[in-house]
Parts: C-alpha cells; sequence; structure tokens
C-alpha cells in the first residue's frame, strides 16, 4: 500500500511535499494504521488486471477531483487570454478568441475527459504494450483537436476579413483553403508517427521527390499561386486601386489565384498575371494624397510687362477660390521663339482620379477666362509664306 503512495506521489511536486509532511512520528502511525484497515480487508486487496480494488478506488477519487479543478483552471487561463487580448490595439485577436470559445466549446468537455483520463490512469500499473496504446491514442486525440483549432481559426480570419465587404479575395482565398487542409493535415500526420517512433525521414523524401516533379509540372500556376499571397498579405494594390503596369492604366477589379483583372478608361478589361504584377515595376495612384499637373501658359510676345505681372496674381487668386488646389509657383520662365512661357505647377489635393481631372478642367477654363478679361492673350504659333 505505500508503494502505492510512493507512486502518487511522483505525479506532484504537491503530493510529494504532503507524503514527506506524513511521514513524521505520530503522523505516520496514524496513516501506518489507516494502511492496515484497507490491508485487514480483503475486498481491498482483491488484484484485477495486475491492480488492487483500492487502486481502482484511488483512480476515480483523482479522476472526479480533476474534474473539478479542470474546468476553473481553464477558466483562468481563458480570462488571462482575454485580458491580454483586450490590451492590444487591434480587435482581431478579441474577435477570434471569442469564435474560439463559442465554437469549441463542446469540444472542450471531450478534451477535459482525455486529458483526465490520461492523468489518472498514471495511478494505475499498466502494461508496457497497454501504456504505449494509451500514449498514442491520447498523442492523436490531442492533435486533431490542435489541427481543427487551427484550421478553425484560419477560415475565420478569412472569413471576418474578408467576407463582410464582398471583398472577392476571400473567395479566392477560400477556393485554396482545402489546399491549405490537406497540408496542415500532412504535417500534422507526420508529426504523429514521428511521436509514435516511426522513421518519417522516407516518406518525406518520396514527398519531396514528387513535390519537385509537382512543381516543375504545374511551374507558371504556382509561380501566379505565390504571387497571389504575395498580393493579399504584402497589399501592393486592392481593389479599386487607379494604377499602370507595364504601360497598361486603369481600374483593380478583381483579384483572383492565377490573375488580376484592370478596367481600363475605355471600358475594355486586361488580364495580368499575378507573376507578372510582383515582378513589374507598378504605379498604384491611390496612394497619392494629393496629384500634380503643370500648365505652360503661352502669352502673345505683344503683352505689356505691366500685363504679364498680372499673370501670377491671377493665378493666386484663382487658387485661393478652391481649397482642393496648392499652388507651388507660378513664374516666367523663358521667351520662346513667338511667346512668353509662365510655369504653373499646381497640385490637386485628393486622390481619386475623376476627382483630380475635373478640377484640372475647371482651373484651365477660369483661367483662360480670366486672361481674356483681363486682355492677355495667348500665343499662337503663326507661320509666314513668303511671296
Amino acid at each position: 500500500m505505500e508503494n502505492l503512495i510512493i507512486k502518487l506521489c511522483g505525479i506532484s511536486p504537491l503530493l510529494q511535499n504532503y507524503y514527506e509532511y506524513l511521514n513524521q512520528p505520530l503522523i505516520n502511525k496514524i496513516v501506518d494504521d489507516i494502511f492496515d484497515i484497507f490491508n485487514n480487508n480483503s475486498f481491498f486487496t482483491i488484484e484485477f488486471l495486475g491492480n488492487y480494488v483500492f487502486n481502482y478506488i484511488v483512480f476515480a477519487i483523482v479522476f472526479v477531483a480533476l474534474m473539478l479543478l479542470i474546468k476553473p483552471l481553464l477558466k483562468l487561463i481563458f480570462t488571462i487570454f482575454r485580458k491580454l487580448a483586450s490590451k492590444t490595439k487591434s480587435n482581431s485577436d478579441d474577435k477570434i478568441l471569442n469564435y474560439f470559445l463559442e465554437k469549441k466549446s463542446s469540444s472542450f468537455i471531450s478534451l477535459e475527459i482525455v486529458v483526465v483520463l490520461y492523468l489518472s490512469l498514471k495511478v494505475l500499473w499498466l502494461s508496457p504494450q497497454v501504456q504505449n496504446v494509451v500514449d498514442s491514442l491520447a498523442i492523436i486525440f490531442i492533435t486533431i483537436f490542435i489541427v481543427s483549432v487551427i484550421i478553425d481559426v484560419i477560415k475565420y480570419t478569412i472569413s471576418s476579413r474578408y467576407g463582410a465587404e464582398g471583398d472577392p479575395r476571400g473567395n479566392s482565398l477560400l477556393l485554396i483553403f482545402p489546399i491549405i487542409k490537406i497540408v496542415i493535415w500532412v504535417l500534422a500526420g507526420f508529426f504523429v508517427l514521428s511521436n509514435l517512433g516511426y522513421d518519417v525521414s522516407a516518406l518525406l523524401a518520396g514527398l519531396g521527390i514528387g513535390g519537385v516533379a509537382f512543381a516543375l509540372a504545374s511551374q507558371s500556376f504556382l509561380s501566379d499561386l505565390i504571387s497571389f499571397i504575395s498580393i493579399i498579405s504584402d497589399k501592393p494594390i486592392e481593389i479599386g486601386d487607379y494604377i499602370s503596369i507595364n504601360g497598361i492604366e486603369g481600374t483593380v477589379k478583381k483579384i483572383g489565384i492565377k490573375s488580376t483583372r484592370i478596367e481600363r478608361n475605355l471600358g475594355e478589361e486586361v488580364i495580368i498575371p499575378n507573376s507578372k504584377i510582383t515582378g513589374s515595376d507598378l504605379f498604384n495612384y491611390k496612394r497619392l494624397d494629393k496629384r500634380r499637373f503643370d500648365i505652360v501658359l503661352q502669352i502673345n510676345p505683344n503683352t505689356a510687362n505691366e500685363k504679364l505681372q498680372l499673370i501670377p496674381d491671377i493665378v493666386n487668386k484663382l487658387i485661393a477660390e478652391n481649397e482642393m488646389l496648392q499652388l507651388v509657383r507660378c513664374s516666367l520662365d523663358t521667351i520662346g521663339d513667338f511667346s512668353y512661357n509662365f510655369t504653373t505647377i499646381i497640385y490637386v489635393l485628393t486622390d481619386d482620379g475623376a476627382t483630380y481631372f475635373k478640377l484640372k478642367e475647371d482651373f484651365i477654363y477660369k483661367i483662360k477666362t480670366e486672361l481674356e478679361t483681363n486682355n492677355i492673350n495667348l500665343a499662337y504659333p503663326i507661320m509666314e509664306i513668303a511671296k
């Protein structure tokens, strides 16, 4: 009986300290008397499957005690996680944690039972074969639980981030989600086999050869798929961005697994492989907080100096009337063959292409009107034909 207690004490340092406390002379005698009661009772010494009835009673007590303790312990752990998640700037971790607790609340019951049962079995004597089976089943169950949690969290993250806004990228990611699941389950299978004592090096070698053959056969698709993942993670472009790439300008309409669709200004749709998106020089005009345009005012060479000096004031007046415009400079730069050339540089404080072109057009109309009002004529090339 004492050997059983020593075995129990090997499970927990707390029990070990308690056992040392029981070794005191007076208490040790009381404990010995209790053990004598169990030893003198033939019922407790009945042996079944290598363990006494008393061992099974202790097993039941430990199982019930751990079941009562594990729920408060898990609650404390999740409370700590909630506090840590609430301190972060992003609310994504809060959503994932809440989803995880709601989705896996029923699964926790089976996990608790398996963990408690596994720990409780430590008080019983098990043959090496049975112990190996118990260890293997515990590893398999816990691995399946962890993998299912990881897969659910990935799927929820994709759906919550892109699904609510109707972003087509969410559908594209969900299309390759089965591939992600297969990869995760294969890695989990190798993990389980390795922990069960099997040599997985041959399987990994075979998988590597098969992977090389598959990669060579689908090199173009894999290149576009990797580029798609890069676009999603790095976000050089997003749907609705106005971009220019390899001389093609337009608005991004769709980002797919293999290609990106761009609608040009005339309405035609251009399909560009994702590998070219990430491998080319790309201009994203949507990221601009302001856009610039330059105008060269070519003034008639017969214009008087007093009139020429009015031009910067006229431009400043028009800029002051529109808070969306910002003047860099307006100055007389050169004297051409048939004109005085005033260079005007203006920023339009918007990232919207349509607004930019509209404000630019309005400014040109207004500057033309103001010049005509002040009798300042624009210059035109004159060609004289000798008779």
